[in-house]
């Protein structure tokens, strides 16, 4: 699964998963029922994804568009989290 696991501890329960390999990182947030998969290596994401959900028998919603009440917008080369909604 992921290598390593931080748990923050602010006023709700929130962990960062970070998994490596070779120099490359994926970082992995989750809130909850709530996760989010991050990396430059898409195959790499994907198998460490894979290996959360199975582990924890969750399901794939594909590609994220909200998370946890905040807009995401992904290009070929950045992502983008809007808190727009959280702050009116």
């Amino acid at each position: 699964m992921l290598d390593h696991e931080v748990s923050l501890t602010a006023p709700t329960p929130v962990s960062l998963f970070i998994g490596t390999k070779m120099a490359k990182i994926v970082i992995a947030l989750v809130y909850i029922d709530n996760g989010i998969f991050l990396g430059h290596d898409q195959q790499l994401v994907d198998k460490k994804k894979h290996a959360f959900l199975e582990h924890w028998e969750c399901c794939n919603t594909g590609d994220v568009k909200e998370f946890l009440g905040m807009q995401v917008h992904k290009t070929a080369h950045h992502v983008e989290i809007d808190q727009i909604n959280l702050v009116i």
